[in-house]
């Protein structure tokens, strides 16, 4: 049977090898679409390792370059917001999730060293959104006065740097001991572990993460005009006036922008789905068109092969048989243009050429776009087999 429709196939050649290539690219969109859903589901299972409800991101701008006094400015701001009535808790956070720019830096530990995204945060900032620490504390006044800066790492920074070693204590700033240019205040030491931390959402990779302390109020060279609020639950947007009043009245020539987390999440998810979306609806119409070709091939075979199925049918071909050979011949083009396609798809996490292409994603992915195709296949197969089996023997009489 299977060297019968292979021959088939190769009489028909020219057709056959149209409809092979637009399973090919059409499994190709598939996968590309599919294997951006996995990655993205299967990032989407990770905790963001912070809550984002009822918090407020307030950026303060001064009307011109940063100067050391604005430091000032910025903490009378903040004390003047802590002292609202729906603001449960303040905290200053230098970049704020869900955003767009980042900071990264390197960390070293003896001879290792790891690129990780890096941040300068409060005192207040753990309890304000909800970190859950792993190991030793956040920074607080107990730092005050050390001549070495206190950070908190996340658990991945400290897997990939630390390893099996102890990591609280320990200085992550590649510091050189022997060099007389650096000193101890350029040390950067671990005071505690936190979960893993995601600043741009669920849909983003996991990146080591470095939490700096920073004194607010403090004059230095380090600009932090980012405060962040929680407020109580079912605070609605009318509190925003109030809250801009407030700081005009600290800060009457400073620009003032007032943004929910929530509302930033919404919008940097959108802005991540939003192709993901687009590349489905072409990997739609390109799925209906290979459907609508396969069946325009498999109704003018019928037509064309009336005689041959009426003399199988009188030759004792049962009704399952003539089935079976047309969904055949369907399913054999569509392998053909599976496996090519799965060739080139493999190629992907073996070059690395996209990081969403990984083995855990592909995988997956894979398998999700040739049930898809084969799903495809066989639903076009339904009606034009149902049309063969109603083939009658006398029909073969009146072709020549």
């Amino acid at each position: 049977m299977l060297r019968h429709i292979l021959k088939l196939i190769w009489n028909k050649k020219r057709m056959n090898s149209l409809i092979i290539l637009e399973i090919f690219i059409s499994f190709l969109v598939v996968f590309a679409v599919t294997s951006v859903c996995v990655h993205y589901a299967l990032l989407y299972r990770h905790s963001l390792g912070f809550s984002y409800e009822d918090i407020w991101a307030i950026r303060m701008e001064p009307g011109g370059p940063w100067q050391a006094e604005d430091a000032l400015i910025v903490d009378q701001a903040m004390r003047v917001i802590g002292d609202l009535d729906p603001v449960e808790s303040i905290a200053g956070l230098d970049i704020a999730p869900f955003r767009g720019s980042t900071w990264t830096s390197t960390v070293k530990y003896r001879d290792r060293k790891v690129s990780s995204m890096f941040n300068h945060a409060t005192d207040g900032l753990a309890e304000l959104i909800g970190l859950e620490l792993v190991e030793g504390r956040w920074f607080g006044a107990q730092d005050d006065g050390l001549a070495w800066r206190a950070v908190v790492i996340d658990r991945q920074l400290r897997d990939e740097l630390f390893g099996d070693d102890p990591a609280l204590g320990q200085d992550i700033s590649g510091r050189d001991p022997d060099d007389p240019e650096q000193s101890e205040a350029d040390e950067s030491r671990v005071v505690g572990v936190i979960e893993d931390f995601r600043q741009k959402g669920e849909l983003h990779r996991l990146r080591p993460y470095v939490f700096a302390r920073y004194r607010m109020g403090q004059p230095n060279d380090r600009e932090m005009n980012t405060l962040h609020v929680k407020v109580r639950e079912g605070t609605t947007a009318a509190f925003e006036e109030e809250l801009l009043q407030s700081l005009q009245a600290v800060a009457p020539t400073w620009k003032v922008q007032v943004k929910p987390w929530a509302h930033a999440r919404q919008s940097m998810l959108e802005s991540q789905l939003t192709p993901v979306l687009v590349m489905s609806i072409v990997a739609g119409f390109l799925m209906l068109m290979v459907a609508l070709g396969l069946l325009g091939v498999l109704w003018q075979n019928l037509t064309r092969r009336t005689a041959e199925i009426g003399l199988r049918r009188a030759m004792g071909a049962a009704v399952g048989q003539i089935r079976n050979q047309i969904a055949g011949e369907l399913l054999m083009i569509t392998t053909l243009g599976v496996g090519a396609g799965v060739l080139v798809a493999v190629q992907f996490p073996l070059l690395g050429v996209a990081g969403f292409t990984e083995w855990a994603t592909s995988a997956w992915s894979l398998t999700v776009s040739v049930v898809l195709i084969y799903l495809l296949a066989l639903g076009c197969t339904l009606y034009p087999s149902w049309l063969a089996t109603r083939v009658e023997p006398a029909d073969a009489l009146h072709y020549e």
